[in-house]
């Protein structure tokens, strides 16, 4: 039994798709004040809100991506979403956490595939809801449209599973249930928010070789905790351990656990590169930190055929770190 998440995904029928509309979709995985699916009128699509106790969560269909999460007293949230996010084209939504699969950046082999992958952008159905005294849980598989995706690997079953409670975890599962080893790269590109970026920092990666993004130079490690005072765009590979978010700002310590990563992405684009994007808004790079879970570059990812493997990462809200 994993540590981070205690439920086993395994394929499962897929039943009602984001097409079927708020009030199917409400009869078959409505879960009184649990679970309530809608038409969000800001974002212009379909999302699930989930609710378990004190904590709330809003997960779009399309891209299985979580966009919203608060949790007991926090106004504006643990996550960062843009303030032009919108689910009404085909653009990726930027913000929550984005599934990038099954490749992470540029398609290996393939320049004109979509950066982080199609799963982001793609449609999911839902599979199943469940509620406990603890936790509300939301399963989301890709749907029949999205298998027919050129770039979707042979015989992969895909899953994407939320568990609200008082953290948030997510976990996305590959299924191999094809006839040779599927090869992939991913991750949960979470965007985090925080206070002002100039004055956190993050511990749990001290020592550790990372590829910089920014100069392609591998091999960099820093002795410290990581500080912003500007663009920062790393890759730590063969990290499996916890990474904590210390925010004095917002007088507060998220803690993210991965489980089956062995890659860290520690991202912030600082604002040149901000305004470069066009859908952070003013000033809002002071409010990321990504901290992504996932198995890039040399951590690629084979799943033979028969095998089983999940990507899981679990976010909790702690009291400032005094260290």
């Amino acid at each position: 039994m994993s540590e981070v998440f205690d439920n086993v995904c395994t394929p499962k029928p897929c039943l009602v798709g984001p097409e079927a509309g708020p009030e199917l979709l409400n009869e078959h995985f409505g879960r009184r004040s649990a679970v309530r699916f809608l038409r969000d009128e800001k974002l212009g699509g379909m999302v699930a809100q989930l609710t378990a106790g004190d904590s709330v969560a809003t997960v779009a269909l399309r891209g299985a991506q979580v966009l919203r999460w608060s949790s007991g007293s926090t106004t504006d949230g643990l996550l960062w979403l843009s303030p032009d996010a919108t689910l009404a084209n085909d653009k990726p939504v930027r913000g929550g956490v984005p599934i990038c699969w099954p490749w992470f950046g540029v398609h290996p082999t393939d320049t004109s595939a979509p950066s982080h992958g199609f799963a982001r952008t793609a449609s999911w159905c839902v599979a199943s809801t469940a509620v406990s005294d603890d936790a509300t849980c939301l399963s989301l598989q890709l749907s029949e449209s999205a298998k027919k995706n050129a770039h979707l690997p042979d015989g992969a079953h895909v899953v994407f599973d939320v568990r609200l409670g008082r953290e948030l975890k997510m976990s996305l599962t590959v299924v191999n249930t094809g006839v040779k080893p599927i090869h992939m790269t991913e991750a949960l590109h979470t965007y985090l928010r925080v206070g002002d970026i100039s004055t956190i920092r993050i511990r749990g990666l001290e020592n550790k070789p990372f590829l910089d993004q920014l100069s392609e130079r591998a091999g960099n490690s820093e002795p410290h905790t990581i500080t912003f005072d500007g663009e920062v765009d790393r890759i730590y590979n063969n990290t499996a351990g916890v990474v904590n978010i210390d925010d004095p700002k917002l007088n507060r310590t998220l803690r993210v656990r991965k489980e089956g990563s062995q890659s860290t992405v520690i991202w912030n684009p600082w604002r040149e590169k901000a305004e470069r994007l066009g859908d952070i808004g003013p000033d809002g790079f002071r409010e990321i930190v990504c901290v992504e879970a996932g198995n890039i570059g040399c951590d690629e990812v084979v799943v033979p055929v028969g095998g089983v493997h999940r990507l899981g990462t679990s976010i909790s809200m702690h009291p400032l770190c005094s260290r």
